[in-house]
Parts: C-alpha cells; structure tokens; sequence
C-alpha cells in the first residue's frame, strides 16, 4: 500500500494549502472551447479492484483525472506502484481472491477515507471472482452499517464481466438498502476490450444526474475487429 504523494499534493491543492498553477486546467460547467463539452464531477471516492496493468489501471487513471480519490487493489506490485508514482492513485498491493486479504486492505481504505462512493470491479469468468465480488458488497455494508448518518450521494457498484450476472443475491440488496444503485458491463466476443470506451462508460455511468441509470446490463462489443 502507497500513501501516495500526489495523492496529498492534490489535497493541499483542493484545500487552499497550495497554489495552483497558472496553466492549471480549471473545471467548470461549460466548456469554453467550441465542439468540447465539459461537466462538473464531484470528488468522488473510487475504488477499484483488478489488473493495475490493464483495465483496471487505465479506469483508475480516468477518474484521477476528473480529480477524484481513487484506490486500486490488486497483486501486481509494480504495475501498482507505477500507477502511484504517475497519478498520484493509492495503490494496495493486496491478493483479491484472498477474502480476508481483500477485508483487511479494503478495512485500511475506508479508515483513511471514511467511506467509498463508487466501486468497479473487473470479474474474470471464475469462481474465486464471484466470491471476490461478495466480499466487496459486505465489507461496503458492514461499514456503511456503522456510519452514523447515510452518504447522501447513495453509492455506485459496477461490475465489468464477460458473463451475464446470476441472480441478485443477498449482499447486492443490502448494499441497495445504502442507496447503492448497480450496473454490469458485459464485455463481450473480444479478447482485446475497448478500454478507452470502457472508461468513458464508467465515468458516465458516475456522473452527477445519471443516478437514475440503475440495474442496466450494458454490453459492450469490439466493433473495430467484427
């Protein structure tokens, strides 16, 4: 686990500890450069549990760049730590088909954070993923269960999976009870994912106003390669 540097850097920036750069990239709600569209994003908590070397590191890099807290869990120490070093991303260095390596890791995140607003997970056609996925949920409901007061942005799970999802089983309707809304994205008929579309599609899915889309299973195809 790194508690990164960039990490911090960025908390002074946003808390007024540091001074910003005259070419920094402001945010806004408008874009002020014809044929861009630009939205505000709200600094979101994000975990995401897969490979830092494919996937998973380039989601993780996608929502650091709209300047949320994002955490990766995964077993590829230095693919990880790169991710660290280069975005500023927290990287735990945890086995995640380990269910109490995962608990333990995902326990130290949300000591240091205090909760997680969106989680992805990236499911291999396994069993040890489905139970990596039951793990995520009720380590999330538990620790929402002794919050005080619910998050008010609810939550978000998605899950990226080359199979259809099974039957919604116990840990999902609990974590539904803490305003968790959940989609699956099926990525199908390709050994080589669009992982710049599923990016965008993960960042879209989490975007303010889009709480509305919930329980969608959304396929996702290599058009380019069909």
């Amino acid at each position: 686990m790194a508690d990164n540097y960039l990490e911090k850097r960025m908390d002074d920036l946003r808390s007024g500890r540091l001074t910003a750069s005259g070419n920094t990239q402001k945010r806004s709600g408008s874009s002020s450069k014809s044929g861009h569209l630009a939205i505000p994003f709200p600094e979101r908590r994000v975990m995401i549990v897969g490979s830092a070397e494919r996937l998973a590191g380039a989601i993780a890099v996608a929502f650091r760049r709209a300047r949320c807290k994002t955490a990766l869990f995964d077993n590829d120490k230095s693919a990880g730590e790169r991710l660290a070093h280069d975005h500023g991303i927290r990287f735990h260095n945890a086995d995640t088909c380990n269910r109490e390596e995962l608990k333990n890791a995902m326990s130290n995140l949300l000591d240091a954070w205090h909760d997680i607003d969106i989680a992805i997970f990236i499911k291999n056609d396994d069993e040890s993923g489905e139970e990596t996925l039951q793990t995520i949920r009720e380590v999330i409901h538990q620790w929402r269960m002794k919050l005080p007061f619910p998050n008010p942005y609810g939550g978000r799970l998605i899950i990226i999976s080359p199979n259809f999802p099974d039957e919604t089983d116990k840990n999902e309707v609990k974590l539904q009870s803490h305003g968790f809304t959940s989609n699956n994205i099926i990525i199908k008929e390709t050994e080589n994912p669009p992982i710049d579309s599923l990016s965008r599609l993960c960042l879209f899915l989490c975007a303010p106003g889009n709480e509305y889309i919930s329980g969608a299973v959304i396929p996702v195809y290599d058009i380019i390669n069909q």
